[in-house]
């Protein structure tokens, strides 16, 4: 639980904003929900998916790299998502549970999730994360390109596509190898999902950021298989 007392100060003042959200994400680490629901589903130990979920914050020169990065992120006149979010610790122990040789990510802005992701591959020392970004600078520090979060070590298994997914995922679905047991999506942008799915299967996992949506995205996908 490592995590839970990063950034403590941010995390108190949300508590206090809002008591009643963080009454659920308390009763949801006691009993260990999300750690319960990844392992029916990754079928792996629930201590092992507990493990991956504290292992970023248990490996110093990444942790280092995101208290620097999150210095920035603060700097900046709208409020950045939280770089230590349970969310994004959701989708690195994905990643590290299922060791899939291929990730397709549209959407990077910053790049904190996919420097999770891309943490995970380097533990896992195998697979690829393909990310699309049209190159909206709005939520970006001045003077900082889309994914600038990721470390220069651990970029080598990252292939950054710049442009509308809308046209990049019709050509890597063309590319890429089969999107089943050894592939993962991570929706974050509204997208014709379904240039993938031809290449996938009800094996790939799916994940997506904003939570109202995901539902939404999610039975998109999956009414097209």
């Amino acid at each position: 639980m490592k995590w839970l007392f990063l950034n403590a100060k941010e995390r108190l003042r949300r508590i206090a904003t809002h008591p009643g959200y963080a009454a659920k994400v308390v009763l949801r680490e006691v009993t260990w929900a999300d750690e319960r629901f990844l392992a029916q589903i990754t079928s792996e130990r629930v201590s092992r998916v507990r493990q991956f979920i504290d292992e970023p914050a248990h490996t110093p020169e990444f942790l280092r790299h995101i208290f620097e990065c999150e210095k920035i992120l603060r700097t900046t006149r709208f409020e950045s998502a939280d770089v230590y979010a349970k969310k994004v610790l959701i989708q690195y122990a994905i990643v590290r549970a299922l060791r899939p040789e291929t990730i397709v990510e549209t959407g990077v802005a910053n790049g904190v999730s996919s420097a999770h992701m891309l943490l995970a591959l380097h533990k896992n020392r195998q697979g690829t994360l393909h990310s699309i970004e049209i190159g909206d600078s709005t939520y970006l520090p001045a003077g900082r390109e889309p994914g600038w979060v990721v470390p220069d070590w651990l970029r080598g298994r990252w292939k950054f596509h710049l442009g509308d997914a809308r046209q990049i995922l019709p050509q890597l679905a063309r590319e890429l190898p089969s999107l089943d047991s050894t592939g993962m999506c991570r929706l974050k942008s509204r997208v014709p999902c379904r240039a993938l799915w031809p290449q996938s299967n009800l094996a790939c996992p799916i994940t997506c950021d904003s939570a109202p949506q995901s539902a939404h995205y999610v039975r998109e996908a999956y009414d097209s298989l």
